[in-house]
């Protein structure tokens, strides 16, 4: 058997850990080539794994996510439809939103024309601040810590999609309630359809 010295025993971890090290970066670098590769292949991937993997970095910016929503059947109908249509809104309503993107484009027609500043000034004034409804999805003020934030449109999508899942998913998926619910609340005590088939009607 035998006996190593504790400098002889010192100097064998160390060159354990540098080898793991080292084995440690190459498993990463192939990783991350077998990965760039994946997605280039195949865009939707991306799509997924940036969309059900939350300790993620945020790819919605990329590319590769971009040109796969760009490329999207309703994006040339959206484009000529709305005049206030920008790339950067479609591709956030494509990635947060369950329900369709021709009904999410027609909610915003209908509640600010496409404008991500509406109600802006209630955002700011702190002296005779009202909870009121901001931005491209009308999102009201209270879902968020800083109300000034819903003037983006990263933000303003994101809250209001939310919201909008959350009554399309209450609902089993129909619109009509859904988008009732999205306008009125969860708790409204009654469904009003007028504004849901107006919604459906602007498509």
């Amino acid at each position: 058997m035998n006996n190593f010295s504790f400098f002889e025993t010192f100097f064998i971890y160390i060159h354990y850990i540098i080898y793991a090290m080292v084995l440690r970066y190459i498993i990463i670098i192939i990783a991350g080539f077998l990965f760039n590769y994946c997605v280039a292949a195949n865009p939707y991937a991306l799509v997924i794994l940036a969309q059900t993997s939350g300790f993620l970095i945020d790819y919605r910016d990329t590319e590769n996510i971009r040109k796969f929503y760009l490329e999207d059947a309703n994006y040339h109908y959206l484009k000529e439809k709305y005049r206030w249509f920008k790339d950067e809104i479609y591709v956030n309503v494509r990635y947060y939103c369950l329900v369709d993107s021709k009904v999410v484009f027609s909610l915003i027609d209908i509640e600010s024309k496409g404008n991500m500043y509406l109600n802006a000034n209630f955002a700011t004034d702190s002296k005779n601040f009202k909870h009121r409804p901001i931005g491209l999805m009308q999102v009201m003020s209270y879902h968020v810590d800083y109300p000034f934030t819903l003037t983006n449109v990263n933000t303003n999508i994101k809250v209001g999609c939310g919201l909008l899942n959350d009554c399309y998913l209450l609902h089993n998926k129909n619109l009509l309630k859904t988008l009732s619910c999205y306008k009125y609340g969860k708790f409204a005590k009654k469904f009003h359809y007028q504004y849901s088939y107006k919604i459906l009607k602007n498509m």
